[in-house]
Formats: C-alpha cells, structure tokens, sequence
C-alpha cells in the first residue's frame, strides 16, 4: 500500500546520517494526505503537524514545502467543518508564499480555490467568488492551463 511504502521511506530517511529534515517532512506530510485518503483525519493532522515541526527544527518554517503542508492542514479543517482554523491555516501559507515570492505560484491558487470553498461553504458568496477570481488571475498569468481547466470545473 501507498501508506506503507511511505512509512518504509520514512525509516530509510531516518535511518541516514546526513540532514535529511525536507525529504522526511515531505513524506510525513504524504503520509498525512494517505491517511486522509483513509478518513483517518486525527491521524493524518497529527502527521501534518509531525511534518510542520520537522520543518521548524530545520529552520524551513517558512518555505514554500511548509505552505504545501498548511494547505493540507487546511483542506482537512475545512473538510471537518472546521471553517475557522482552515482559514488560519490558508493564511498562513499564503503569508509564507508572499514572503518567499511565491504568490503567483500555483500553490498560492490552490490556496485561493480553498479560501474560496470555505468561504462558499459558510454562505459568504461574494467572498468566494473574489477568492476564486484570485485563483483564476493566478493560473491565467502562470499559463497553468491544465490547472486552470480544472478550476473551470
């Protein structure tokens, strides 16, 4: 299973000398998205939490990997109805990519698309749709047609 050959990885990564903090929370963080796959949410918050500390030990809190991981942390709140802690955590990504310059990456529309649907989901349409045109201008200026082809959906 996925899950399983993401643990086995995980103890190669852990097993070796060298620093190997990005590519162990990466896969903490695969880990996470697996167990979601699962419907196992406590589990799978726990290991994005795992691999937001993995990145905070190794002074990469604020990288763009870090971001990828808030984004399923808050993809999982809002899931769960959560509504309120997954735009935390949305905004903290979106700080993050803004710092690192990364605001019109296709992460930062990824993270619109999920600030709209929470917004959407709490009735505050017009919100949703100035989230969702942000995603939009994102992808466009990008050239992420296949991305872009999917938010048209």
């Amino acid at each position: 299973s996925a899950l399983g050959l993401y643990n086995s990885a995980l103890e190669i990564l852990r097993s070796c000398s060298a620093d190997q903090s990005r590519p162990a929370a990466m896969v903490v963080g695969s880990i996470g998205v697996a167990l979601k796959i699962q419907g196992k949410n406590d589990e799978a918050q726990k290991r994005f939490v795992e691999a937001l500390e993995i990145f905070a030990a190794a002074g990469m809190a604020s990288t763009p990997d870090s971001a990828e991981i808030l984004v399923h942390l808050a993809n999982l709140a809002a899931d769960l109805a959560r509504f309120e802690d997954a735009k935390q955590q949305f905004q903290k990504a979106i700080r993050i990519l803004e710092d690192c310059q990364c605001s019109g990456t296709e992460l930062a529309a990824k993270v619109k698309l999920g600030e709209g649907t929470v917004a959407m989901r709490q009735g505050t349409f017009f919100d949703a749709a100035q989230h969702f045109q942000r995603a939009r201008e994102i992808l466009q200026s990008g050239n992420m047609q296949d991305t872009l082809a999917m938010a048209s959906l």
